[in-house]
């Protein structure tokens, strides 16, 4: 206790008078000298307490951000086809499908809206014979597959008979579609014989150019990036080719032979892969891969749909959209 209490005192003694004398010096000293010291520390002080403000502030705003951050994230993507006249989910990784609900059409053509969340359709986009059909624009419910029809597609005042391809640019936000408004044969039939862009609310069409392909036909528009895609599938004749699209004039430049069997392409805009639904003119290998757009090869994903299992059934689409909540 007797050397506890000695070395309190040495240490409380000296820390007292150097406080006094400290005290009488700003008491005692004169005006001009005696404010300069003080004021500088207490302006120094104060700048310290703006500072730690600041960093308080700054501390406020990060956690903001990070909470921000931490809200909300976009769902994954998931791919979806249309076949046999079902919507059908698609396990990328296996090539698996599971249905999710008849959508009461033949044919439809769907893309992914990610700025609206939606999946847009061309509804009754053409007729089995090449006769006259009456496109019309649309969405459809991931989740039930049940098709809402919207606006017919009109090119000016002329309408539009058949509608195929269908892609919307991540960049702009154009939408590009192939189309025809014209029979060019006797008897009369329909082809995606023309390129230009659609007003996806109103359904209004603007010409761009003629499609000039293997058979002057449009029959799938994608993006892989910043590039625009279009596919001419021509079967009668076991040809298939991948074209680039000048996105100023619509001019169309021969790329990849696909042969016949790559009927519908989809671009995973995160993975950064191509997929491709395959199936030959006798319905053979039908299923799902991953295409690589500069050779054309296709690399399968899993086992081949059967045609006992879906006779005389081709994939009439695929497309990439954030995954849906069904609950």
């Amino acid at each position: 206790m007797t050397s506890f209490s000695s070395t309190k005192h040495s240490v409380f003694t000296p820390l007292f008078f150097a406080f006094a004398a400290a005290a009488l010096l700003v008491g005692c000293g004169d005006s001009s000298s005696s404010g300069t010291a003080p004021d500088a520390a207490t302006d120094a002080a104060v700048d310290g307490a703006n500072d730690d403000a600041a960093t308080i502030d700054a501390s406020t705003e990060d956690a903001a951000t990070a909470d921000a951050d931490s809200g909300p994230q976009p769902k994954p993507y998931s791919l979806f086809a249309h076949f046999d006249g079902s919507l059908y989910s698609v396990n990328a990784t296996t090539g698996a499908l599971t249905e999710i609900g008849a959508t009461g059409q033949t044919y439809i053509v769907l893309e992914w809206d990610d700025e609206a969340g939606v999946m847009r359709v061309i509804a009754d986009p053409y007729s089995d014979n090449g006769g006259p059909a009456t496109p019309k624009l649309g969405t459809i419910d991931l989740c039930s597959g049940t098709v809402t029809k919207g606006t017919a597609l009109v090119e000016d005042t002329t309408d539009v008979r058949r509608a195929e391809g269908l892609a919307k640019d991540p960049e702009s936000g154009t939408w590009w579609i192939t189309y025809g408004t014209v029979g060019n044969t006797t008897p009369t039939q329909y082809i995606s014989n023309r390129i230009g862009t659609v007003n996806i609310e109103t359904g209004a069409v603007t010409y761009k150019a003629a499609v000039d392909t293997l058979q002057d036909d449009g029959d799938i528009l994608e993006f892989e990036g910043s590039t625009l895609f279009a596919l001419d599938i021509a079967t009668v004749n076991n040809q298939g080719n991948l074209y680039e699209v000048n996105q100023t004039t619509g001019a169309q430049t021969v790329g990849a032979s696909t042969g016949p069997s790559v009927l519908r392409i989809a671009y995973h805009p995160v993975e950064q892969v191509m997929y491709a639904a395959t199936g030959t003119p006798s319905y053979q290998n039908r299923g799902i891969g991953t295409l690589n757009t500069t050779t054309g090869v296709v690399t399968p994903i899993g086992s081949y749909i059967s045609n006992a299992e879906h006779p005389s059934q081709q994939f009439t689409s695929l497309a990439f959209a954030r995954a849906p909540d069904c609950n």
